[in-house]
């Protein structure tokens, strides 16, 4: 192997060729998403790990009384797992890995003020929400042997 290589191969370039297929919606209801992800191993290599992790991924502004805004991004675990997987990947293989990760949808403080009955219900359903970005998003990492930047994959799932 030369030189060059061996660097692809640390920074995680020419390892594997990844994707992540998984249900388009879910439901609040929903206990679990489900989908398949797909390696093709581009060399061979040792497969540590395969962790999938499911969350929500809010933008929002907070708006102070002197008319201040600041933003901050805030990510909301909901469910992570631990794939059964192979523990290696010959140049050329193909790999299909099915899941189901489990979760707990868990609503925000404006989504359970909305439900309430009464004047509080209903100032909620009128106010505007202050989440520029809400998003569901699912990951999945494949830690490698002998590589710094392992190869992930991210797919957004739409609430229903």
């Amino acid at each position: 192997m030369s030189f060059f290589d061996k660097a692809k191969k640390f920074l995680g370039m020419n390892t594997i060729e990844l994707s992540l297929e998984a249900q388009p919606t879910f439901l609040v209801t929903d206990r679990t998403v489900t989908g398949i992800i797909k390696m093709k191993g581009v060399s061979d290599q040792v497969i540590k790990s395969v962790i999938l992790e499911f969350y929500r991924e809010s933008d929002y502004t907070h708006r102070d009384s002197e008319g201040y805004e600041s933003s901050r991004t805030k990510k909301t675990p909901m469910g992570k797992i631990q794939v059964n997987a192979p523990s290696s990947i010959s140049k050329d293989e193909e790999i299909q890995l099915p899941f189901e990760v489990p979760f707990f949808y868990e609503k925000t403080f404006s989504e359970r003020m909305k439900e309430k009955d009464g004047m509080v219900g209903r100032m909620f359903k009128h106010a505007e929400d202050s989440f520029t970005r809400d998003e569901f998003l699912l990951t999945v990492k494949i830690d490698l042997a002998n590589v710094a930047l392992d190869p992930s994959q991210t797919v957004k799932i739409m609430r229903v």
